[in-house]
């Protein structure tokens, strides 16, 4: 959490100071932070069980892939030849993983089933689970 709040800082103040790249150090920032508040919630609440910690998992998983898959096809577009620049099919990518985000982040939070009552049980090293 700390490191994350490091970065959200570091990039904030760069955005600030660095008229160039001020809308890319935001943005990065910005999910920094978000990151560090979340961790901060979760570690207030005791921790995160069953659908929570899926979807916690899910966001932080698929922004990650989002990042990369950006980067790759829009980033380095000049490795793709000029047809398939110019149609605007790069972008794709992106957006499929950003739609599959969304999707799973409204199943996992939203029905019933990845919902679970109980914390799971802990196991004792050598016990086994009763």
């Amino acid at each position: 959490m700390l490191v994350a709040v490091a970065a959200g800082t570091g990039l904030l103040r760069l955005g600030m100071s660095d008229g160039r790249f001020a809308a890319v150090a935001f943005v990065f920032g910005g999910v920094a932070l978000l990151a560090a508040a979340l961790d901060l919630r979760m570690i207030t609440r005791g921790g995160v069980v069953g659908a929570q910690r899926l979807a916690r998992h899910l966001w932080r998983m698929c922004t990650a892939l989002f990042i990369a898959v950006m980067s790759f096809f829009l980033g380095q577009s000049q490795v793709f030849p000029y047809a398939v620049r110019t149609s605007g099919l790069l972008a794709v990518p992106g957006i499929v993983v950003a739609t599959l985000l969304v999707f799973w982040l409204v199943r996992v939070l939203f029905t019933r089933k990845y919902r679970s009552a109980t914390p799971p049980a802990t196991l004792a090293i050598g016990h086994p689970a009763t």
